[in-house]
Protein backbone atom coordinates (compact mmCIF):
# COMPACT_ATOMS: atom_id res chain seq x y z
CA UNK A 1 0.00 0.00 0.00
CA UNK A 2 1.41 3.35 -0.91
CA UNK A 3 2.66 5.49 1.97
CA UNK A 4 0.49 8.20 1.45
CA UNK A 5 -3.02 6.14 0.90
CA UNK A 6 -1.98 4.44 4.32
CA UNK A 7 -1.38 7.32 6.22
CA UNK A 8 -4.93 8.83 4.85
CA UNK A 9 -6.43 5.44 5.91
CA UNK A 10 -4.74 5.56 9.77
CA UNK A 11 -6.27 9.00 9.62
CA UNK A 12 -9.93 7.52 8.92
CA UNK A 13 -9.53 4.83 11.00
CA UNK A 14 -9.11 7.20 13.82
CA UNK A 15 -11.54 9.75 13.21
CA UNK A 16 -14.08 6.67 13.16
CA UNK A 17 -12.66 5.16 16.45
CA UNK A 18 -13.41 8.49 18.14
CA UNK A 19 -16.71 8.62 16.57
CA UNK A 20 -17.06 5.00 17.83
CA UNK A 21 -16.14 5.99 21.03
CA UNK A 22 -17.85 9.04 21.44
CA UNK A 23 -21.28 6.76 20.42
CA UNK A 24 -20.28 4.53 23.26
CA UNK A 25 -20.04 7.24 26.04
CA UNK A 26 -23.42 8.50 25.20
CA UNK A 27 -24.82 5.19 25.17
CA UNK A 28 -23.19 4.61 28.71
CA UNK A 29 -24.44 7.81 29.94
CA UNK A 30 -27.64 7.20 29.30
CA UNK A 31 -27.55 3.74 30.62
CA UNK A 32 -27.07 5.38 33.77
CA UNK A 33 -29.43 7.94 33.57
CA UNK A 34 -32.29 4.91 32.94
CA UNK A 35 -30.59 3.14 35.96
CA UNK A 36 -31.13 6.02 38.18
CA UNK A 37 -34.48 6.36 36.59
CA UNK A 38 -35.59 2.52 37.86
CA UNK A 39 -34.36 3.13 41.21
CA UNK A 40 -36.24 6.13 41.94
CA UNK A 41 -39.57 4.84 40.60
CA UNK A 42 -38.49 1.31 42.13
CA UNK A 43 -41.25 1.40 44.84
CA UNK A 44 -44.18 3.33 43.15
CA UNK A 45 -43.72 5.98 45.00
CA UNK A 46 -41.64 9.56 44.86
CA UNK A 47 -39.99 11.79 47.40
CA UNK A 48 -39.25 15.21 46.50
CA UNK A 49 -35.31 14.11 46.57
CA UNK A 50 -35.63 11.00 44.42
CA UNK A 51 -37.52 14.06 41.83
CA UNK A 52 -34.93 16.18 42.08
CA UNK A 53 -32.54 13.42 41.52
CA UNK A 54 -34.05 12.21 38.24
CA UNK A 55 -31.63 13.60 35.40
CA UNK A 56 -33.24 16.23 33.57
CA UNK A 57 -33.98 14.49 30.50
CA UNK A 58 -36.11 12.09 32.05
CA UNK A 59 -38.15 14.30 34.15
CA UNK A 60 -41.13 14.66 31.27
CA UNK A 61 -41.16 10.83 31.23
CA UNK A 62 -41.03 10.71 35.24
CA UNK A 63 -43.88 13.69 35.16
CA UNK A 64 -46.09 11.44 32.40
CA UNK A 65 -45.32 8.47 34.76
CA UNK A 66 -46.46 9.82 38.01
CA UNK A 67 -49.83 11.10 36.25
CA UNK A 68 -50.41 7.59 34.22
CA UNK A 69 -49.71 5.75 37.68
CA UNK A 70 -51.91 8.10 39.99
CA UNK A 71 -55.15 8.38 37.37
CA UNK A 72 -54.73 4.34 36.73
CA UNK A 73 -54.39 3.65 40.62
CA UNK A 74 -57.37 5.54 40.94
CA UNK A 75 -59.68 4.18 38.43
CA UNK A 76 -58.79 0.69 39.62
CA UNK A 77 -59.02 1.49 43.46
CA UNK A 78 -62.10 3.23 42.95
CA UNK A 79 -63.45 -0.03 40.85
CA UNK A 80 -62.47 -1.97 43.57
CA UNK A 81 -64.15 -0.39 46.34
CA UNK A 82 -67.35 -0.12 44.71
CA UNK A 83 -67.32 -3.58 43.95
CA UNK A 84 -66.36 -4.33 47.61
CA UNK A 85 -68.66 -1.88 49.39
CA UNK A 86 -72.02 -4.01 49.44
CA UNK A 87 -70.21 -6.97 51.60
CA UNK A 88 -68.68 -4.25 53.64
CA UNK A 89 -72.02 -2.74 54.25
CA UNK A 90 -73.31 -5.88 55.33
CA UNK A 91 -70.50 -6.45 57.49
CA UNK A 92 -70.21 -3.68 59.27
CA UNK A 93 -74.10 -2.60 59.50
CA UNK A 94 -74.01 -1.97 63.47
CA UNK A 95 -70.23 -0.48 62.77
CA UNK A 96 -69.31 3.29 64.12
CA UNK A 97 -69.69 5.38 61.29
CA UNK A 98 -66.38 7.17 61.84
CA UNK A 99 -64.96 3.32 62.21
CA UNK A 100 -66.57 2.57 58.79
CA UNK A 101 -65.45 6.05 56.88
CA UNK A 102 -61.38 5.22 58.78
CA UNK A 103 -62.07 1.29 57.72
CA UNK A 104 -63.24 2.38 53.97
CA UNK A 105 -60.55 5.06 53.59
CA UNK A 106 -57.34 2.58 54.79
CA UNK A 107 -59.04 -0.19 52.53
CA UNK A 108 -58.71 2.43 49.61
CA UNK A 109 -55.33 3.34 50.05
CA UNK A 110 -54.35 -0.22 50.51
CA UNK A 111 -55.60 -0.64 47.00
CA UNK A 112 -54.06 2.26 45.72
CA UNK A 113 -51.17 1.81 46.79
CA UNK A 114 -50.73 -2.19 45.31
CA UNK A 115 -52.35 -0.51 41.79
CA UNK A 116 -49.09 1.86 42.39
CA UNK A 117 -46.68 -0.84 42.41
CA UNK A 118 -48.07 -2.43 39.06
CA UNK A 119 -47.82 0.47 37.53
CA UNK A 120 -44.15 0.46 38.80
CA UNK A 121 -43.39 -2.27 37.74
CA UNK A 122 -45.23 -2.03 34.01
CA UNK A 123 -42.49 1.04 34.21
CA UNK A 124 -39.70 -1.00 34.86
CA UNK A 125 -40.76 -3.60 32.05
CA UNK A 126 -40.27 -0.94 29.79
CA UNK A 127 -37.16 0.51 30.68
CA UNK A 128 -35.30 -3.08 30.96
CA UNK A 129 -36.17 -3.34 27.38
CA UNK A 130 -34.71 -0.03 26.82
CA UNK A 131 -32.05 -1.03 28.60
CA UNK A 132 -31.47 -4.30 26.77
CA UNK A 133 -31.62 -2.12 23.47
CA UNK A 134 -28.74 0.46 24.65
CA UNK A 135 -26.77 -2.17 25.86
CA UNK A 136 -26.51 -4.73 22.34
CA UNK A 137 -25.93 -1.35 20.71
CA UNK A 138 -23.16 -0.28 23.13
CA UNK A 139 -21.59 -4.11 22.40
CA UNK A 140 -22.17 -3.40 18.64
CA UNK A 141 -20.35 0.06 18.48
CA UNK A 142 -17.55 -1.46 21.27
CA UNK A 143 -17.01 -4.15 18.50
CA UNK A 144 -16.51 -1.09 16.27
CA UNK A 145 -14.11 0.39 17.75
CA UNK A 146 -11.91 -3.09 18.29
CA UNK A 147 -12.37 -3.44 14.51
CA UNK A 148 -10.59 0.00 13.92
CA UNK A 149 -7.74 -0.78 17.01
CA UNK A 150 -7.10 -3.97 14.96
CA UNK A 151 -6.72 -2.59 11.60
CA UNK A 152 -4.97 0.35 13.13
CA UNK A 153 -2.22 -1.86 14.95
CA UNK A 154 -1.77 -3.49 11.27
CA UNK A 155 -1.09 -0.74 9.35
CA UNK A 156 0.90 1.24 11.97
CA UNK A 157 3.34 -2.15 11.65
CA UNK A 158 3.82 -2.32 7.92
CA UNK A 159 4.08 1.51 7.91
CA UNK A 160 7.19 1.18 9.81
CA UNK A 161 8.22 -0.82 6.70
CA UNK A 162 7.26 1.97 4.28
CA UNK A 163 9.32 4.39 5.73
CA UNK A 164 12.39 2.10 5.97
CA UNK A 165 12.14 2.29 2.18
CA UNK A 166 12.40 6.26 2.01
CA UNK A 167 14.80 6.45 4.78
CA UNK A 168 18.46 7.68 3.82
CA UNK A 169 21.12 5.13 4.13
CA UNK A 170 24.24 6.12 4.74
CA UNK A 171 27.48 3.72 3.13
Amino acid sequence: MCLLMRTARIHDLIRLKYAANARVMEITRRLGELQRYAANIADGKLSFKEMTDIPAKLFGRQSIFQMYAHNKSLQIANAQMATMAPMLAMQMQNANPQMLAMYQQNMFMNLYQEARKEAAEEEKKLLNEQETELVADKEKWQGLVQAYDTELKGLRETASQDYQIFRPTMA
